[in-house]
């Protein structure tokens, strides 16, 4: 009787320990349950098949909020059919997303299934069923990619979670001391400018042969800065590669210059360009979203981890 007596006290003890350890766990998961429903898209207008006359407006996925970070939800330069390349089950379902500018929410949209497994460059592309929110400013070139239609600026666009509030950040005026702090860490990329032509001799780069690409302000002090070799001193050195990429950097208040990391160089002049920075998944810290072009590739960068972590999701035209 007594060891009988004693044995129920010690089953009710380990029964307690073990849900609660059950409990322990299914709350160390529920965190990483919810993040994997933040995806961030991007509402783009663009030609597909790349070489149409007319631009279509959709959303396309790109990353996905996956513990401890974020991930690619297809697969870089995939193969059709983009229900294997990408990892979304819920491609065919109406999903609905916010649709923000400088942080603002400027509409909703909804999609459902894939737009074609017929290009290459719809990788990704989920049809919008939706009225496209309005477009701000102008058609340009500034995004306009491998195809080389001018377009409007891609907008973000999040599911799963809304970013609340205004963006920290702001484009302001180049000024000259941002450019000579930053040209110094750009030396560091692109000492030379080589000799591409017969007969022609290399030489060291000057603060000259460089364009700011634009600058961000950030509410406590930080500035984004990009920069890239002129164009036209790259003209004759394409597929040489060593120079002309974009280059961007973050600097602090105190003057001090990081460089983003991911930057490519290794053939045809890559670009990148900022569309929007704020927190995607509402967790108190900031991402910021760029767009990637390069020789017959397209694609965008994510940046998180105080722009020290870089995560990329691209495709090809051909």
């Amino acid at each position: 009787m007594l060891v009988g007596d004693g044995e129920r006290p010690l089953r009710r003890c380990v029964k307690r320990r073990l849900h609660r350890l059950f409990v322990l766990l299914a709350l160390t998961a529920l965190p990483d349950v919810l993040a994997a429903q933040v995806m961030v898209g991007v509402l783009e207008e663009a030609p597909l098949p790349a070489d149409a006359a007319r631009l279509a407006t959709n959303i396309r996925v790109a990353f996905r909020k996956k513990l401890p970070g974020w991930e690619p939800i297809c697969a870089s330069k995939a193969d059709p059919p983009w229900s294997s390349a990408c990892k979304l089950p819920q491609a065919g379902d109406a999903l609905e997303w916010t649709v923000l500018d400088a942080g603002r929410v400027v509409g909703r949209a909804r999609t459902r299934g894939w737009l074609s497994n017929d290009w290459y460059a719809a990788e990704g592309v989920l049809r919008l069923t939706s009225p496209p929110p309005p477009r701000a400013g102008v058609r340009s070139m500034d995004y306009a990619g491998w195809p080389g239609q001018a377009v409007f600026r891609p907008l973000a666009a999040t599911h799963g979670a809304t970013p609340q509030g205004k963006s920290k950040w702001h484009e302001v005026a180049a000024g000259s001391a941002d450019r000579t702090r930053v040209f110094e860490a750009f030396k560091g990329l692109a000492a030379r400018i080589p000799a591409c032509k017969p007969g022609g001799r290399s030489r060291p780069i000057r603060i000259a042969d460089v364009d700011v690409i634009k600058v961000l302000a950030s509410v406590d002090g930080r500035k984004l800065v990009g920069m890239h070799v002129h164009r036209k001193l790259a003209e004759e050195c394409y597929e040489r590669g060593g120079f002309a990429s974009d280059a961007w950097f973050v600097l602090s208040r105190s003057g001090r210059v990081e460089v983003l990391p991911g930057r490519s160089d290794r053939g045809w002049p890559e670009s990148t360009m900022p569309i929007e920075i704020g927190d995607f998944d509402s967790d108190g810290e900031e991402e910021a979203l760029f767009r990637f072009s390069g020789y017959n590739e397209d694609g965008y960068l994510l940046f998180d981890r105080d722009f020290t972590r870089v995560k990329r999701f691209t495709w090809n035209y051909h």
